[in-house]
Parts: C-alpha cells; sequence; structure tokens
C-alpha cells in the first residue's frame, strides 16, 4: 500500500491514492488500468490523464527493468521544494514586415538594413515604454 502511495506522490498524484487503493489496485497491476478503470475508481479526467501518461512510463520499460524498480526503494524527489513559489508573467512578442521578401529583391541591401533596423529600434522602444526586454534593445542603445 504505501508504495502505491508514494509512487504516486512522486508524480503529484498522491491525493489519489486512497481511491486507487479502494480498488483494491497496487502498484503490480498499473500497467494494466485503461481510462476506463480510473473513471470507476472515481478520479477526473486531468488526474486520469496525467497518471495514464505516468504508467506508461512504466510500461515503455522492460519487464524485469520495471519489476526491479517496483521492488527497488521508493521514489523520493531529489530536491527540496522551493519554500516560496515565484510566478512570473512571461509575453512573447513577434513582429514581421509585411512583403519584407519583396523588399529584400527590389531594395539596396544598405537600405533595406536601415529600414529593417528603423522597424526593430521602433518595436524596442514600445517593449521598453511597457517595462519589457527586447532581443534587439540592447542593440539599439
Amino acid at each position: 500500500m504505501a508504495e502505491l502511495r508514494e509512487w504516486l506522490e512522486a508524480r503529484g498524484l498522491g491525493r489519489y491514492a486512497d481511491a486507487l487503493l479502494a480498488q483494491d489496485i497496487e502498484l503490480d497491476i498499473l500497467p494494466q488500468l485503461r481510462d476506463a478503470d480510473l473513471t470507476a475508481a472515481g478520479l477526473p479526467v486531468g488526474a486520469r490523464k496525467r497518471l495514464l501518461q505516468a504508467i506508461e512510463g512504466l510500461s515503455n520499460l522492460s519487464d524485469a527493468a520495471m519489476q526491479s524498480r517496483l521492488e527497488s526503494r521508493p521514489i523520493v524527489p531529489t530536491t527540496e521544494p522551493a519554500a516560496e513559489a515565484e510566478r512570473r508573467q512571461l509575453t512573447v512578442l513577434f513582429c514581421d514586415v509585411v512583403g519584407s521578401t519583396r523588399l529584400a529583391e527590389t531594395l539596396d541591401p544598405e537600405d533595406l538594413r536601415n529600414l529593417l533596423l528603423s522597424f526593430q529600434k521602433v518595436c524596442a522602444e514600445v517593449v521598453q515604454r511597457h517595462e519589457g526586454k527586447s532581443a534587439f534593445s540592447s542593440a539599439m542603445a
């Protein structure tokens, strides 16, 4: 019982251990489980998908490797969780010059370079104005 609980906890699914244990599900039959089995055990869709992915990882191992893994000591996370989580917002902006291929065919290379540098400078200024970082902000400074 403890092995299944530890295996689930190591994958962030520990809260579903009781539901699986109530169905007499242990580590040895995990590779045989299907979505319908997990539905019958009362697991929500997200948990079923995550558990099936984790089980698939077990199924990809050879039978001997899986048995030795299941018989070995419990899986324990190697790093301690951070004391405080940090959330960062990331916004990615992609801008393109419409018809740039045609421009490259018709403009002198130096004129095209100057045009694209002007475009990049305007984009970088807008990004910086909103306290963002730009891939070409430092090149324009």
